[in-house]
């Protein structure tokens, strides 16, 4: 499609980043063009109905040229407000107080060829485009010897049957960097000083409830955080807001804090690591692909007793309990804070919870 944006007529369309192909952006002003089925995944068919019905009434007034066939569309200006519970889409707000549009959302409509034109300044009202079920997963067969030898030699999950999309995965990899650099800067950045204190939880004014997310203890616990939450962070990023993401990332890592916080050992000890957030990652990548199938790291020999797959779902509940009975078992031996896993966990939680009812 060498259209060109019927806004500012002078910027061609480009494809949008999203599982629909026939979903446009102008580059310059931001404007959308959708399909009259991505519309509707969208927003939902009471909302696309009414929409339909103020054209019918000829409530309507003359608009641009559609982009897609060079007719001049229709703007219809429809209202609706309604509870989250009722909406289409993944993760529209952050806050869970969302209710819809308080007026009317202004859209170009175009008779011949079906499709819609919304401009930069309405699209931010739109609900999130929506994941469907039978979208998310591929059938890619049993793993590759290649994926099980970086999932051997890594130590770390692989994920077989998740659909990659075109979404941004930037601040997955910027959070990581943000890990890398804090940790080699360990001698100026030490755990006293940034990490998260039980005793004193308020510490440096609270900036020690961040900066405790970024530090590690060695290199060891750096690259073990990272690989996990790359492994799993990318794919939920691609399919949320960056606004959203880091949300999830600082929401489960204050949940981890809470969990260390009432229960450990020695509230002096400080804590320090991404744990916390990674594991409400994880969480949430499980609920979000709950048929997700996780090639876990087993050598050869154990192949032949173990099965080395597990939906998401699966491998979220047996880790979580793994991390409740360590805790209880070791918490006086072990230096891992197993209990802020297990806060960051129930973060994420209760984030997808908040965030995504129409889901469930």
């Amino acid at each position: 499609m060498n259209s060109r944006c019927p806004s500012c007529t002078d910027s061609p369309l480009l494809i949008a980043v999203s599982y629909d192909p026939a979903h446009f952006r102008c580059g310059y002003c931001g404007g959308e063009s959708f399909s009259f089925n991505s519309f509707s995944e969208r927003l939902g068919e009471y909302f696309i109905n009414r929409n339909i019905q103020l054209l019918e009434m000829k409530d309507y007034s003359h608009g641009l040229n559609c982009p897609r066939c060079n007719e001049q569309m229709l703007t219809t200006r429809p209202c609706q407000t309604y509870s989250r519970q009722e909406r289409y889409g993944v993760l529209q707000p952050i806050l869970p107080h969302w209710k819809g549009w308080s007026e009317p959302l202004e859209i170009q409509n175009c008779h011949h060829c079906m499709s819609y034109w919304v401009a930069h300044d309405q699209i931010k009202r739109l609900p999130a485009i929506s994941l469907i079920e039978d979208d998310k997963y591929v059938d890619e067969g049993e793993p590759s010897l290649h994926d099980e030898l970086i999932t051997l030699f890594t130590a770390t999950p692989s994920i077989q049957n998740v659909k990659e999309t075109a979404g941004s995965s930037t601040y997955t990899w910027v959070l990581s960097g943000i890990c890398l650099m804090a940790t080699l800067a360990g001698k100026h950045l030490t755990a006293q000083q940034f990490g998260f204190v039980p005793s004193h939880p308020f510490k440096n004014h609270g900036l020690n409830l961040f900066t405790s997310l970024f530090l590690h203890g060695d290199t060891g616990h750096l690259v073990g955080n990272l690989l996990f939450f790359v492994t799993f962070g990318r794919h939920i990023e691609k399919r949320m807001t960056s606004d959203q993401f880091l949300a999830l990332f600082f929401f489960s890592g204050l949940m981890g804090h809470l969990g260390q916080f009432l229960v450990n050992h020695d509230p002096d000890i400080p804590g320090i690591g991404a744990s916390g957030a990674i594991s409400g990652v994880i969480v949430y990548f499980a609920c979000m692909f709950p048929k997700a199938m996780i090639y876990l790291p087993v050598t050869p020999v154990f192949r032949l007793v173990i099965r080395p797959q597990f939906k998401a779902q699966t491998f979220a509940f047996v880790w979580f309990t793994m991390e409740y009975i360590y805790g209880l078992l070791f918490l006086r031996e072990s230096n891992v804070g197993h209990f802020a896993h297990l806060g960051g966990a129930l973060g994420g939680l209760l984030y997808w919870v908040m965030a995504d009812k129409e889901q469930r």
